[in-house]
């Protein structure tokens, strides 16, 4: 919003407000309270949307400069986290956002690791709050893979972390999660991606039952056949 056009508005509604209060009547004084509200608002929108994505941007820029310390990486990841916990995510900034979470995650370093699934999962539950769940879904694709290899660690604590950001995610797009759960980790090879893939699938069993709205969500079939078949768990 230009900075004349900007000014002009204030003028136009402090000029409307100062009227209103001559004319002694509490409901037009408290809509012009309301307006004068908004305008403030409209008005940081703007300046505010664009710090996101130039934060997550930047960010971004950072997590890939090998001459930036670990320590530096890890404090700007907490202030990403910080804004994504108490502001609303433009969707300009999504997309950033989850290239970050994803080059944390994938650091050899603990710290970087922990911070970027926290993040993680502060940025899926903000976006299902925002009800905007299909923002979630598109980035799935790119974060599978990772996940995946992250619910074969070594590392109990790893593998637990990567299982309930499997978990974030199947809050917004269930019918993806079950499948890469399903087609890649339980029909794999790997024992520990297997055993962990198990105990997500409890958990999220656990999850259902306690919740009835969510028992369209039949978990139960894949107990009782074949992991490695091509029949989906979800059922409408």
């Amino acid at each position: 919003m230009a900075e004349g056009f900007t000014n002009r508005w204030w003028q136009a509604a402090l000029a409307a407000l100062i009227l209103v209060l001559t004319l002694d009547s509490p409901k037009l004084i408290e809509f012009s309270y309301f307006v004068l509200l908004v305008l403030y608002h409209v008005e940081k929108l703007p300046a505010w949307v664009t710090a996101m994505e130039q934060q997550a941007m930047d960010l971004l820029a950072t997590m890939r400069n090998a001459n930036a310390s670990v320590d530096d990486r890890a404090n700007l990841i907490a202030e990403l986290k910080s804004n994504i916990k108490h502001q609303h995510v433009p969707d300009a900034a999504v997309a950033p956002s989850f290239e970050v979470v994803r080059t944390a995650i994938a650091s050899q370093h603990s710290s970087l690791l922990s911070a970027g699934f926290s993040t993680l999962s502060h940025l899926t539950k903000r976006l299902n709050l925002q009800e905007q769940p299909h923002l979630i879904a598109s980035q799935g694709p790119k974060t599978y893979p990772l996940l995946l290899e992250k619910l074969g660690d070594q590392k109990d604590r790893v593998r637990l972390l990567a299982a309930q950001a499997f978990t974030d995610f199947w809050f917004a797009c269930p019918q993806d999660v079950e499948r890469n759960i399903r087609d890649v980790a339980l029909a794999g090879k790997h024992p520990r991606a297997k055993e962990a893939s198990l105990q997500w699938l409890l958990k999220v069993m656990d999850h259902i039952f306690d919740n009835p709205r969510l028992l369209r969500l039949t978990f139960c079939r894949c107990i009782k056949s074949k992991v490695y078949n091509s029949e989906p768990f979800y059922q409408k």
